[in-house]
């Protein structure tokens, strides 16, 4: 079990009988249960641990909503976490008919159409006559589904329908999990929320969980031809085919490049044509509109104050160690760029 001992447990039962929150139980992934802990952030003051007697007996007195994990190793150990919790609001991704034991009186349950398992709860919710069923998936019966999507390289764009109300939005990630979303949505709308202000709430969510991954990082090509005019203009292409995703900008550090060949004309088309926001050599910085920036200053100087999360980094490889440099200038930087407890640089 999730649960480490007897007085873990006793706190648990005296949080929840004693708060006014509002429990959401999910029997699924722990992508799901902290997709609707980030959306209910955002609704209010939620409060979510990695078990249901951890998140229980950490209520804060002032919490609106505790979002716990009731997933059980069995349908046993899930039939008491949902005893634990007595959930008003139960999602089940991953789970069957034990999962509703011990709800609240005038739950709601919210199930996909597509679980093996759909049947078995839905014929539970309405054996027990006090708890109603929310359904997602595909067909026109079901309480919230998926109108249409459509993927690219810096996010998803994805129109929901949720209780014959509909809702487009933008996702800053390609490989966001549509359905996770659909359940957070349907989750706060029978909680009372109104889904336009839900749907606004999961997008700004999403973005700040997605500053927060690693999957929104500084990535650094290097290339050690990148040294004059010449060479640089063939890589800068490459550096064309890269995408850095909403908010992400291209740059080139060229900070050893040949005095001979100073930055002129012979590298003008291939930047533009490249999209690059930024070149830097040595002590000179060419910007584009108002991101010139100040190129005198050592590389740890300079670093901090032009990247930022998301950025796609050309650099000159050299034995002055350049890369080195900007790598290690980075893992310096615990949280000025990125905030939270989990912000780091993944190089």
């Amino acid at each position: 079990m999730s649960v480490s001992s007897d007085d873990l447990l006793d706190a648990a039962e005296v949080g929840r009988r004693t708060t006014g929150a509002l429990v959401i139980a999910v029997s699924g992934s722990a992508a799901l249960r902290k997709t609707v802990h980030a959306l209910f952030s955002k609704l209010g003051a939620s409060h979510s641990a990695e078990s249901a007697a951890a998140t229980l007996a950490s209520l804060p007195d002032a919490a609106d909503y505790a979002v716990v994990d009731i997933t059980g190793t069995n349908a046993a150990e899930t039939a008491f976490l949902t005893w634990l919790a007595r959930p008003h609001i139960l999602l089940v991704e991953d789970g069957n008919e034990d999962a509703l034991d011990g709800m609240e009186p005038g739950g709601i349950v919210i199930c996909d159409r597509a679980s093996a398992n759909y049947r078995s709860v839905a014929a539970a919710a309405r054996e027990s006559g006090s708890v109603g069923l929310f359904s997602i998936g595909e067909e026109e019966t079901s309480s919230a589904m998926i109108c249409e999507s459509l993927r690219a390289g810096n996010g998803v764009r994805a129109t929901f329908d949720v209780m014959a109300e509909k809702v487009s939005l933008t996702l800053p990630d390609p490989g966001a999990d549509l359905t996770t979303a659909l359940y957070a949505l349907l989750a706060a709308v029978v909680s009372g929320h109104d889904l336009t202000r839900a749907g606004r709430a999961l997008e700004a969510a999403w973005d700040e969980r997605n500053r927060m991954s690693s999957s929104c990082n500084v990535s650094i090509l290097g290339d050690n031809r990148a040294c004059c005019a010449r060479p640089a203009a063939p890589a800068f292409q490459v550096l064309a085919l890269v995408d850095p995703g909403r908010g992400g900008r291209r740059m080139a550090f060229l900070s050893h490049m040949d005095a001979s060949e100073p930055f002129d004309g012979r590298l003008d088309l291939p930047t533009k044509a490249a999209n690059l926001d930024l070149v830097y050599m040595g002590q000179s910085m060419q910007g584009r509109g108002d991101r010139t920036a100040n190129g005198n200053g050592t590389m740890g100087e300079i670093v901090p104050d032009v990247l930022s999360p998301g950025d796609v980094v050309m650099v000159r490889k050299s034995k002055s160690g350049a890369v080195d440099a900007i790598v290690e200038t980075l893992r310096a930087l615990p949280s000025k760029m990125l905030k939270g407890p989990d912000a780091e640089y993944a190089l």
